[in-house]
């Protein structure tokens, strides 16, 4: 049934269909067994039930039927409401017909129109005012439950409604129980049998439970104190307001109490007595309720304590974690400010020994090269080339250096013009390579100066490790993705193995011998150093032109200062290794 949600303390709209379909099913079984095995196979005891009693008609049986075809349909999608609404319909023309009948004193044809009534009586065959007003409360109220089945006030003026039918229903069982026939029938008319009564009080109790999410019905439902105490009271109260009436009816009948004044002096006394008897009832159960609260409230202070405790202790280990992490991190970078200042004074101090032993090794080769045989001048030029590595290699551990002590500088730079101009100072070990820009490269927020030694290792790398069996193509892509912006420097050369991806970016990692292609090994890992300081990472996979592919990822938010490079992570979406500013690199592969 559709409507607003229910409180978690309520029932569920499952259950309350389950619950009202038992209802339902016992007012269609009876509507249907008086129509059938009554009326139809002419049973006597079906129709009156009691011999001498008022007998269910036929509209009334069909009414009844319909009651509970309301109820079980009730709730169950539109095509469930339009039955409900449909039933609902037949039961409201029935009332309303048969009033019209008594009002008016005419005869519509509707009381003989499925069976013959052969009773002798001033209406055969025809329903009782007060069960013809009964329908008419209760099929009105199914009508407008189905028409506005999620409108508040609709079921609450529902559920009112209902109970006038509801009222009349009990007044004439309870004249039942008290042997009063001026209890069962409205003058002159037709009484209202026994089993209609019973029925239509099952009707109404059956319509408040269908409705119960909503209005005043809902509390009945609640597993809190008020529904708990309402459940368990009416049984009681309706017990003992039954047996006051059916005491006195019966003291009565026996011609003890003949005196009015006494009958009102039995009644009273007696309601006494029940009252206190139920008051009583009802303080023994929220005495329960209050000492279960009381409970439960000094369980959940013992748990507020406990839990205040514990978070005492977290915070107190956590401000004596957090104080050792940063010990711990100001002592790494004491340690990683220690061992830049090493590698650099290291560096600087050994290039003037060096620039000294390759100055006078290359003035020994000039002024003694006649007196020199073959293998002395050998000796002279591999001294030579070995200081002019020694100088390369200090030059490059000074720029790894420096990336990781200076401060970036960053600016918004044209990648276009960038990769230009790096193509046209690499010149000529580039050679006959077609280096392919794209137009469309975006715009990224770095430091120009260490970006270009990027772009300069990556594109000279890409023209070194060529493929010898066709000519070399080096594409320079970019675009804009999640994660930021990405540059690609990609070949068709010798590629990078996959088992040797994870560690081309550490330093002094060659994949090939000095002979067969130079560099220092820490080309790439000054590539590493440095995107990793504007916050990026880098990768390496095959490219689509057969080669090597090499990714940068920046991200999109400008970075204007970075902390120092971060360990190697992998990045999803892609065949290769990622480094996320790693401190140490490999060479140009």
């Amino acid at each position: 049934m559709s409507g607003s949600p229910m409180h978690p303390s309520s029932r569920t709209d499952a259950e309350r269909r389950a619950l009202a379909a038992k209802p339902g099913l016992f007012l269609l079984l009876a509507g249907a067994i008086v129509l059938v095995v009554g009326w139809g196979m002419g049973v006597d005891i079906v129709t009156r039930v009691v011999p001498g009693l008022a007998s269910m008609k036929v509209n009334t049986a069909l009414g009844v039927a319909a009651l509970g075809g309301a109820t079980m349909a009730h709730g169950r999608g539109r095509r469930g409401q339009f039955i409900a609404g449909a039933c609902g319909f037949l039961v409201l023309l029935l009332g309303v017909l048969t009033l019209v009948q008594y009002v008016f004193g005419v005869d519509l044809g509707i009381d003989q129109l499925l069976v013959v009534d052969t009773e002798v009586a001033e209406h055969p065959g025809r329903m009782g005012a007060n069960t013809a007003i009964a329908f008419v409360s209760l099929g009105l109220s199914w009508v407008l439950l189905a028409c506005r089945p999620s409108n508040d006030v609709v079921h609450v003026v529902g559920q009112a409604i209902a109970s006038v039918g509801g009222f009349l229903a009990l007044f004439a069982l309870v004249g039942y129980a008290l042997e009063s026939a001026s209890t069962r029938g409205i003058g002159r008319a037709t009484e209202m049998a026994v089993h209609t009564s019973v029925s239509l009080v099952v009707a109404t109790v059956a319509l408040a439970i269908a409705t119960s999410d909503r209005g005043p019905l809902r509390i009945g439902w609640s597993s809190r104190a008020g529904g708990r105490l309402l459940r368990g009271l009416l049984a009681p109260v309706t017990v003992v307001v039954l047996g006051i009436g059916v005491i006195v009816d019966r003291v009565e009948s026996a011609g003890l109490l003949a005196d009015l004044d006494l009958q009102l002096a039995l009644v009273t006394t007696l309601t006494l007595v029940m009252v206190a008897a139920l008051v009583q009832l009802m303080a023994s159960r929220l005495e329960r309720v209050a000492v279960a609260e009381e409970d439960a409230l000094a369980a959940l202070e013992r748990a507020h304590l406990r839990l205040a405790t514990l978070n005492e202790d977290l915070e107190r280990r956590v401000a004596l974690r957090t104080a050792e992490l940063a010990t711990t991190n100001d002592e790494l970078e004491r340690s990683n400010a220690d061992l830049a200042q090493f590698a650099y004074v290291a560096s600087h101090d050994l290039k003037e020994p060096l620039r000294m032993v390759s100055a006078y090794c290359t003035r020994i080769g000039e002024r003694y090269r006649d007196k020199l045989d073959d293998r002395g001048r050998t000796y002279v030029d591999l001294a030579v080339d070995a200081a002019d590595r020694m100088q390369d290699m200090i030059d490059a551990l000074l720029r790894y250096s420096r990336v990781g002590r200076e401060a970036l500088d960053v600016e918004r730079v044209d990648l276009v013009d960038m990769v230009t101009e790096v193509v046209r100072h690499l010149g000529a070990p580039l050679g006959d390579v077609d280096v392919q820009v794209s137009p469309d490269l975006p715009d990224v927020v770095v430091d120009p100066d260490l970006f270009g030694h990027v772009l300069q290792n990556l594109i000279g790398n890409a023209g070194k490790f060529r493929d010898p069996e066709r000519a070399p193509v080096i594409a320079v892509r970019g675009w804009d993705s999640p994660r930021g912006i990405v540059l690609e420097v990609a070949d068709n050369g010798i590629g990078v193995p996959p088992k040797h991806r994870d560690r081309i970016f550490q330093m002094f990692q060659r994949l090939h011998k000095r002979d067969a292609y130079e560099g220092t090994g820490i080309g790439l890992a000054l590539v590493a150093r440095i995107v990793g300081r504007h916050g990026g990472t880098v990768e390496v996979g095959d490219s689509d032109l057969g080669g090597a592919s090499f990714r940068i990822t920046l991200p999109n938010a400008p970075l204007r200062s970075a902390p120092n490079p971060q360990a190697a992570e992998d990045t999803d979406g892609h065949e290769g290794t990622t480094v996320a500013g790693t401190a140490g690199g490999r060479q140009s592969r």
